[in-house]
Order: C-alpha cells, then sequence, then structure tokens
C-alpha cells in the first residue's frame, strides 16, 4: 500500500498515481483521487458560502488550498450531528442493542484491524491483506453477508474503540477500509439491486445515515486520520446522496433510503445538491408516513421491529439532524410518530415489549415511549398501555389484546402485510405471570433452509392445518384500504374477539377451507378457545391444531396437557369437541414435517421448542373445537377446567368447572359463523354478545 500524501498537493498526488504501476493491491486499497468526483469544483458549491476561506480559494481556483480550508473547518468546527440523537446511540438507548450488535454480528474492534469478521447469522471470515466487499463468506447460504459488510456496521465499534482508548490502530483501520471501500466500490449505473453489490439503496442509506456519521463524529479530530481520508469521505457522501437521489425503493427501504439522504445533505450543507437532497429527503419520509401507516399507527407490514427500528428510529434521527439545521417537517410529523409509537404500545406484553411476529424479534418499547414523551410532550403517551389492565382492539393490525393483572394474550386476526409476512391467519398467543407460553416462531434467518423456511410458514405458527398442508403464503389482500372484518367486546368480566377466513392451501390451490376462530377472556378462568372449521365438499379430512410453546416441558394426558417454566408459571391445555383428538408434543423435528422451532432473540439462534399438535383422525363434515387455557402461578395448580362440550339445536356448548364448585357456561349460537354468544356462571348471565359479521 502506497503511503499517504499530504491532501495540499494534489497535484503531487497526481503524478504519484500516473508514474504508479497498477496493481491488484492498488486497485483494492486506493482510490483514483484524479477522477471528477474528488474534485473541489465537483464536490463543493461556493455560492452559497462566500464568506468561508475555501469558497474564496475555490473561487481563485485553488483547489488544492479550497479543499485544505474546508478539512480545516471540518476538524476545528462544531459537530456536524449529535452524537446521542444518532441512529446507533437511538437504537442502542431504545432497544438495549446496537445497529451493529443484530443478526449474530459481532465486530470486536481489534478482530477488524486485524480483518476478522463476524458477520451476518455468526459466519466468521479472515481477509489476508485487504478487504474484499464483494466476498461472500457464507459461500452462496445468504445475500446479507455481503450486504450487511456494505452497511460498514463495525465502523461504529472502531470509533467507539478509538475514542475510549485513542489507538491508533482504530483510526488507521477505518481509514484503510475507507480507501478500500472507495477504490474497489465505485457507484453504479442504476440501482445497484443485485447480488453481492455493494450499493443496494437499503444499505446506502443505512451507511450514509448512521454507521457513517457516526464514525465521521469521532475520526474527524484525529491526528492519527489523513485530510485526504476527511475530503475523500465527504465526496463520498455526496456520491451516496447523488445515488439515492437517482434510485429509491419503496416499503421501509425508502425510509432508511431517506435518512441517509437527509444526513448526507444536512451534515455537509457546503456539498453541491445539500439543499434538495434534505428537502427531498423530508418529502419522502412524509410521503411515506402517509403511505405505510395506517390510521391506528400500525406500519404495513405488521412487524414492529421494522416499524420500531427501521421507520420510527429514522424518522426520529431525520427529525433531530433537520432540528439542528433548521430544516422544517411537515406540521403533523410528531403527531404521527406518537401514533406509530403507541400503536407499538397498545399491543406490548406488561413488559413493555412488543411481540415478534413477522419477521419480527419481540422488542422493547419502554425507552422509544420515553423519549419521544420527552421530546413531544404528548398526552397520548403519558399512561403506557402495557401498565394497564385495559383491553384494547387496534383495528388495522388486527389485533386483540387481553389484559387482566394476572396475564395478557394477543389474537391475531389481521392482514398478514407487505413484504415481512410469515402465515400466521387467527394465530393466538398468550402471556401469564411474567412469562410466555404460545408464542410467533419470531424472525428467522434471511435464507432458503429448510428451518427458515418453515419459520416463515403456517406451520410455525398457532393456526390450523388441514391435511397436514401448509396455508398458502399468497394472500390476495396484504394492504386493505379498511379493517379486516373482526368482532371486539369488552363486557368487563368476559372480553371477546372473533374472526372468520377462508385459507387456501399451498400445494392444492384451488382447494380452500374456513376457519372461524372465537377467543374469550374470563376474568377467573383463563382463555377459551373455539375453532369452527369448514372443509369444501364431503370429503374427508384431518386436522391438526397447533400450539408452539415457549416453555421447558410439555405433559400429556388423554385430551388435556400442560406446559410448564421450570421453577415458575404453568399453562394447562384442555380440549374438547366434535371428534376426538390425539395430543403429540413435536420438539425441534426435521422429519417427517418441521415441528416445534423458534428464533431466538436478536441473533435468531434456532432454537427447539415443544409443539402441541392436536390432531384428528379424518372425517366429514364441519369440525369445532373448544381449548381451554388456564395459567397458574409457580406453586398453584390450575383452577377451571373443560368438563364438557357438546354440540345442539345449533348451539355449541361448553362447560367449566371451578375447584370450589363454581361452574361457567358458554353458548354460542349461529349458522355460518357465530352470531350470539352468552356466558353463564351458575344462574346468573355474566354477558351475552352479539357478534358483528366477521
Amino acid at each position: 500500500m502506497k503511503p499517504h500524501l499530504p491532501i495540499g498537493s494534489l497535484g503531487a498526488l497526481a503524478a504519484a498515481f500516473a508514474l504508479a504501476a497498477p496493481t491488484l493491491e492498488s486497485s483494492m486499497t486506493e482510490p483514483d483521487t484524479r477522477a471528477a468526483i474528488f474534485q473541489p469544483e465537483h464536490v463543493l458549491e461556493p455560492e452559497r458560502f462566500p464568506g468561508t476561506d475555501w469558497a474564496r480559494k475555490l473561487g481563485d481556483g485553488d483547489g488544492a488550498g479550497a479543499v485544505e480550508a474546508y478539512v480545516r473547518r471540518l476538524r476545528e468546527g462544531p459537530a456536524r450531528i449529535e452524537r446521542t440523537e444518532s441512529i446507533p446511540a437511538i437504537r442502542k438507548r431504545w432497544f438495549g442493542v446496537g445497529i451493529n450488535e443484530v443478526a449474530g454480528m459481532d465486530f470486536d474492534p481489534d478482530a477488524v484491524v486485524e480483518l476478522r469478521y463476524t458477520g451476518a447469522y455468526g459466519i466468521e471470515h479472515q481477509f489476508e491483506d485487504v478487504v474484499d466487499w464483494h466476498h461472500d463468506a457464507s459461500e452462496g447460504r445468504t445475500n446479507e453477508w455481503v450486504w450487511q459488510m456494505n452497511r460498514h456496521l463495525h465502523w461504529i465499534n472502531l470509533a467507539d474503540a478509538y475514542e475510549e482508548t485513542g489507538d491508533a490502530r482504530y483510526a488507521r483501520a477505518w481509514e484503510r477500509e475507507l480507501r478500500s471501500w472507495l477504490a474497489q466500490c465505485p457507484r453504479p449505473e442504476g440501482s445497484g439491486h443485485r447480488r453481492s453489490s455493494a450499493w443496494r439503496t437499503l444499505d446506502t442509506g443505512i451507511r450514509a445515515g448512521s454507521s457513517w456519521p457516526y464514525a465521521f463524529e469521532i475520526f474527524r479530530r484525529s491526528p492519527h486520520v489523513t485530510d485526504e481520508a476527511i475530503w475523500l469521505f465527504v465526496a463520498a457522501q455526496r456520491e451516496q446522496a447523488l445515488h439515492l437521489m437517482d434510485s429509491t425503493a419503496g416499503g421501509n427501504w425508502r425510509i432508511m433510503e431517506s435518512n441517509g439522504l437527509a444526513h448526507a445533505g444536512m451534515m455537509f450543507p457546503e456539498i453541491r445538491d445539500a439543499p434538495e437532497f434534505g428537502e427531498t429527503a423530508v418529502r419522502r419520509v412524509q410521503e411515506e408516513i402517509d403511505r405505510q401507516f395506517y390510521p391506528d399507527g400500525t406500519h404495513q407490514e405488521f412487524a414492529p421491529h421494522y416499524a420500531a427500528a427501521g421507520c420510527i428510529a429514522n424518522f426520529y434521527a431525520l427529525a433531530r439532524i433537520a432540528g439542528k439545521n433548521e430544516f422544517a417537517l411537515p406540521e403533523t410529523f410528531w403527531d404521527d410518530l406518537v401514533r406509530m409509537t403507541s400503536a407499538l404500545g397498545r399491543i406490548a406484553d406488561p413488559e413493555g415489549v412488543a411481540p415478534g411476529v413477522h419477521n419480527s424479534p419481540r422488542i422493547d418499547v419502554v425507552d422509544l415511549y420515553r423519549d419521544l414523551a420527552a421530546v413531544t410532550g404528548h398526552p397520548d403517551l403519558r399512561d403506557p398501555p402495557w401498565l394497564n389492565h385495559e383491553p384494547d382492539l387496534v383495528p388495522w393490525g388486527g389485533y386483540a389484546v387481553f389484559r387482566r393483572p394476572d396475564r395478557y394474550a394477543v389474537f391475531d386476526a389481521g392482514p398478514r402485510g407487505t413484504s415481512h409476512f410469515h402465515d400466521d391467519d387467527l394465530q393466538f398467543f398468550t402471556y401469564a405471570h411474567g412469562r410466555h407460553f404460545s408464542v410467533d416462531p419470531a424472525s428467522p434467518q434471511y435464507t432458503n433452509e429448510p428451518v427458515s423456511r418453515h419459520l416463515r410458514s403456517s406451520a410455525a405458527h398457532n393456526v390450523v392445518l388441514m391435511d397436514g398442508q401448509l396455508h398458502l403464503p399468497a394472500q390476495e389482500i396484504r394492504r386493505p384500504r379498511e379493517p379486516m372484518p373482526i368482532t371486539f367486546k369488552n363486557e368487563g368480566e368476559v372480553v371477546l374477539a372473533g374472526a372468520r377466513r377462508e385459507l387456501r392451501l399451498q400445494e392444492r390451490e384451488d382447494t380452500t377451507f374456513h376457519h372461524e376462530r372465537i377467543v374469550l377472556d374470563i376474568a377467573n378462568a383463563g382463555w377459551l378457545v373455539f375453532d369452527r372449521l369448514t372443509p369444501p365438499g364431503g370429503d374427508e379430512h384431518s386436522w391438526e391444531w397447533l400450539w408452539n410453546l415457549d416453555v421447558d416441558a410439555v405433559e400429556t394426558n388423554g385430551n388435556a396437557a400442560t406446559a410448564a417454566h421450570e421453577d415458575g408459571p404453568t399453562l394447562r391445555i384442555e380440549t374438547a369437541g366434535t371428534h376426538p383428538v390425539s395430543l403429540r408434543v413435536s420438539e425441534g423435528k426435521t422429519e417427517p414435517v418441521l415441528r416445534g422451532w423458534l428464533a431466538r432473540g436478536q441473533e435468531r439462534t434456532y432454537t427447539p421448542i415443544p409443539c402441541l399438535r392436536v390432531l384428528t383422525e379424518p372425517a366429514a363434515g364441519e369440525v369445532a373445537l373448544f381449548t381451554l387455557k388456564t395459567p397458574a402461578a409457580r406453586g398453584e395448580t390450575a383452577g377451571y377446567s373443560l368438563r364438557a362440550a357438546n354440540f345442539q339445536d345449533g348451539t355449541w356448548t361448553a362447560r367449566l368447572s371451578g375447584p370450589d364448585g363454581s361452574e361457567y357456561r358458554i353458548h354460542l349460537t349461529g349458522d355460518r359463523q357465530v352470531e350470539r354468544a352468552e356466558i353463564r356462571r351458575g344462574d346468573e348471565v355474566l354477558a351475552t354478545i352479539t357478534l358483528d359479521p366477521h
């Protein structure tokens, strides 16, 4: 690698490049600084800064002097971003996990100095003399290793280590990587949306709006970083902004792209087109808020992690740098962020953690709430929903949320959504006495491996399968124009939610069946789930109920099972219906079918968990099943049990008995769907509920 030359002698630098014989190493480590994109008259716009030294020098034709003066201004001047309001700091503060600490990545700064990287999904690689930014260390397993390496998230680790220690190795490693990346990865023609690309617009937006600004704010003052590197950085940020102006995607990508565009233009107002970069970013963001978010604040992907970390965090960071640089935001901007944040709080468990659904790990929203409440003072953020015991319906998301002092559950009857959807129609997950029981499988790795595909499929969710067939992944309605039909009634001691959906089979697309699910949260008894399944024609079909349980053990006994956390609470699950059933537990199975898997945590580690399977023998006609889920605290036994269920005169009836001799009777009546529910405790009618069409 050639020695670094002072930026004040651009002519000498150009001469050095002209005399040097091209080698593989030089082409991979050094950008051609003779290129127009690095020339000051191409990068800077002096007309808007007539009183500055660099503008005067540039006007006099002294390009090298202009660059020297401008870099001195960057080194000595005030901060270009507030690092506490940057994406790395925001995500660490809000979610406890930095943007550089997800998906199994572990960028130890000393390892990075030695060119050792642990990238996406924990895949390790050692480079020899220089990083090859297009190398796929996963050997075809996933495109994410290359794409996420090109987000330069490890620059955050290098910057933090340098700030803490002052060790020149970290600064030199950063400059080495900046130079090698610029040499190997010039701005492409077109979008860059291809395998092994360094310029997908998503990755460009993340770089420009996250890792690059953060690293720059630390390294700009370093005596161990050359002036030339500072200049190359600024010129490259303009290149990234130009790419984001020319090429843009949809969905949450466009939001992260816009944040990157905003940071390029607002951090460096001296560069050409900076005002247009900033104004375009703000306009695009508001367009995406209006396009992607529903009136109740839910995001079109229905994946809480992407709504919070991918969207709200980027909106917030953009708003903070816009405020620092006096860029006007739309009048409704902060109210929109409050609405989005409230939607996450409304579905959060009692610890303030939103569920991991649709390619999303569970995500803590407590500090997001706290920050936004402090900034806006908005009354909707004063009393976090997860701290009250009020049931709730989030209509566009289709989430019926049940809350009691000792338990919480969600009935997910919404659309599958866009991009990151899972096949989870009418699933139901539960939490009691501080622990999760039936759960969503969360976020799989972005690979095409069998377990990855399984975790996105209906077989990994708390749903019902016909003939063992997966639900068809495609869905006619992914982004509805009105809320999906769902009944939600709160009668105090009894809360009811119900929905009915037509489902197609993956391997028999012309075959559909109807699934109606009614969930009753009964104050003293637990949750009673009623499923009615209507198959096509008169053929015989078998049915399989799936309950994926994040517990230590599940024991079965006849038509009942007990799911237990070791030294913790338990959940008793009892069944009774129109047809005999058998119970089976599968954990971490791959043959003959995949059952019992969970993607654990931010690392998305594939972990076996018990899957309780409730199975019928083949039978013709409609099938109905009651399932009672009764939680109990540690050291206690489940209270109520499901004593009987029957169908007579158009009414399905379930009888629940308590240890003290008390009894609930639930009557559900209806033809095509359940139209009326009556809940009795002894001779007292607790509630009579008329259901909406669903």
